[in-house]
């Protein structure tokens, strides 16, 4: 079987979307599948870094390190040549008279499954391709709506996300593969595509990520970690006001309140991983706050130490597909307490953590307390609390079974 990834982006970026292509391609290409990444088209990202700063995601001072990451950055991660074979996507690929265009289209049109990031270029330029290939789906990384919109750039999202013209890119194509039930009925109803043209596949991790005997770290004191791109998507904001609150907190009376007897700098620490235009706001906190600890970004390997030997996952996002980071944390045996979005919504199942009403900040901050009075009441018992969620998501989320739904798409199998 032929599978391309098709994705301007390059695989080495930290997006959701790309980890996804690059641990799904492997895999397929363990099995003997002949597997291709048409993308990193680097004047399209170029573009992007510039549009950052009309959007003020960056500063413009900052343009010059970030193109200069860029030129440094590979197309894929170590070790991945080996399984997926990369096919440079140009700019020169949308003229009819390059031969990048007809290299570009014999490769999609004689794959066997073709699988598109559904961010609005990455459609425009599969349409401008002009495939004939009907072995196609977009795959739905990117939500449609973000809500609780505030920034310029979230209301041009919503604006053109749920238009007509990208209403006209899907419908294209004719088939999604989603991730939560929220997108499933929204691709039925607004975009009126059919029951059988929407495929719910929910990400899967392989077998060597759920930890082994021991592996998971409990020591005396209460970590909790947050792990996630530093933007307005994952609630940077909310997470802010969140560890001032607790910081605040030193006694209060009454059984329904009594969260801490000490002060929360000794019973309880923050662990903050990740980067972005935000990261000024951890870095103040962990300067501020001494059971703060802001670590920026960080390997897999190096989060997964993290889930490991933390206590509590706190997800604040606005907005989710799936999130990589409450499977990860679930995997690892984290408890998470997240707000009610699509995505965490489809994970947090059968008391692995607590779902919040969005911007409700006392009810996520009380959530926060009742993990840490459970864990400090009897710490064998949280250990063996963390041991059953671990256990739980590895019957649920493998990466096995997400594989093989891939492949019964190529086949117009019915999924598992």
């Amino acid at each position: 079987m032929k599978v391309v990834l098709f994705d301007i982006n390059r695989l080495t970026f930290e997006g959701g979307a790309e980890k996804y292509f690059t641990e799904v391609g492997e895999e397929l290409a363990k099995k003997g599948h002949d597997v291709y990444f048409l993308g990193d088209c680097r004047p399209f990202l170029k573009f992007y870094i510039c549009l950052s700063a009309f959007q003020f995601l960056n500063p413009i001072w900052k343009l010059p390190k970030l193109f200069t990451q860029l030129n440094n950055s590979p197309t894929l991660r170590k070790n991945t040549g080996k399984y997926i074979a990369h096919i440079p996507l140009k700019f020169s690929s949308l003229f009819w008279f390059s031969s990048e265009k007809k290299k570009v289209r014999n490769l999609l049109n004689s794959a066997d499954l073709i699988i598109i990031k559904n961010e609005i270029f990455e459609l425009l330029f599969y349409r401008w391709l002009n495939i004939k290939n009907r072995k196609n789906y977009v795959l739905v990384f990117t939500p449609i709506v973000y809500p609780e919109a505030k920034s310029i750039r979230a209301r041009a999202h919503n604006f053109f996300y749920q238009g007509s013209f990208y209403k006209s890119l899907v419908k294209h194509i004719g088939k999604v593969i989603v991730s939560n039930e929220n997108d499933e009925k929204l691709f039925e109803k607004h975009f009126q595509l059919d029951r059988g043209d929407i495929f719910n596949i929910p990400y899967g991790l392989g077998n060597s990520y759920f930890p082994q005997k021991n592996e998971i770290v409990v020591d005396l004191k209460f970590n909790v970690l947050f792990a996630g791109r530093m933007e307005e998507q994952k609630g940077v904001i909310y997470l802010k006001q969140i560890i001032e609150s607790v910081n605040k907190i030193e006694f209060m009376q009454g059984d329904s309140s009594q969260y801490c007897k000490e002060s929360p700098c000794k019973s309880i620490s923050f662990a903050l991983v990740g980067s972005g235009p935000l990261e000024e706001i951890p870095r103040q906190l962990a300067e501020k706050y001494s059971n703060v600890e802001y670590k920026g970004q960080l390997s897999p390997e190096e989060v997964r130490k993290f889930y490991l030997r933390s206590d509590l996952v706190i997800i604040p996002s606005k907005w989710e597909t799936f999130s990589y980071v409450c499977l990860e944390a679930q995997a690892c045996g984290c408890p998470v307490v997240a707000f009610n979005v699509p995505g965490p919504a489809d994970i947090i199942q059968n008391q692995s953590g607590d779902l919040i009403m969005p911007k409700d900040l006392t009810s996520f901050e009380k959530s926060i307390w009742k993990y840490y009075k459970i864990k400090k009441k009897d710490i064998i018992k949280y250990t063996t609390f963390r041991k059953n969620i671990s256990q739980t998501a590895k019957l649920t989320y493998s990466l096995e079974k997400t594989i093989k739904n891939i492949e019964q798409l190529a086949n117009d199998q019915k999924f598992l």
